[in-house]
């Protein structure tokens, strides 16, 4: 993003005396993200093209949920559109903390395993939120068609695993157990890589920019991060 939309930043967003707006370039996300500095305090903003405002006004449902349920995230300080109505915002405040991913080794495994416990106790309070969205099809149509997806995927792949047929006979045994599950909203981005962990031992979840519905245990699709 250019210095001179930076500029336009400082005196767009609803804050008093900032310092400085710099660039954060962290995470996989495609929105612009950046660090805001006041006298009084930090911020992280998020911004995205205004064409994905609905998704931003969703991630800030979930935020405003979080924060019913004490769920320890980001608090929302500010949103909105910006830039001559070309970009949505998102004004966090800013959470003091490490990477989880990046200090987790520093930790007992007896307090690995602590902070596991915590982790799902959030999800699970995430799982009871009201969705923010809805989705027109069903997880059972939503989830076949993407193990359908997969298999093509790999028996059009010259690689193959020895006895790879195995894992096929497990799928085509076991996929009916996705009928009728319970739908619930998702995190949708839920691993180590989007978990703090503060000066206080406590464990922040963060970044619900996927987030999306479905069954339960999809979420720990993304547990090899």
């Amino acid at each position: 993003m250019s210095e001179v939309m930076i500029n336009s930043l400082l005196s767009e967003l609803p804050l008093k005396n900032i310092q400085s707006i710099t660039p954060f370039n962290k995470g996989w996300s495609n929105d612009h993200k950046f660090i805001v500095v006041t006298e009084a305090k930090k911020y992280l903003l998020r911004m995205t093209d205004i064409n994905n405002k609905q998704a931003y006004l969703e991630h800030k449902d979930l935020l405003m949920q979080s924060r019913e349920k004490n769920i320890p995230t980001h608090k929302l300080a500010a949103h909105g559109e910006c830039l001559n109505d070309t970009y949505y915002f998102l004004l966090l405040n800013w959470i003091d903390g490490n990477d989880a991913g990046d200090v987790i080794n520093n930790f007992t495994l007896s307090e690995q395993y602590n902070f596991g416990i915590k982790a799902g106790e959030i999800l699970a309070e995430i799982h009871s939120f009201k969705p923010v969205s809805e989705d027109k099809e069903s997880w059972k149509t939503r989830y076949n068609r993407k193990i359908d997806k997969k298999i093509k995927m790999y028996n059009d792949c010259e690689l193959k695993y020895d006895n790879g047929h195995l894992l096929m006979d497990a799928i085509s045994k076991y996929r009916h157990l996705i009928d009728n599950n319970r739908n619930v909203q998702h995190h949708g981005d839920f691993h180590i890589g989007n978990m703090l962990i503060d000066s206080n031992n406590k464990l922040h979840i963060i970044d619900f920019d996927r987030h999306d519905t479905g069954e339960a245990y999809e979420e720990f699709n993304r547990i090899t991060w």
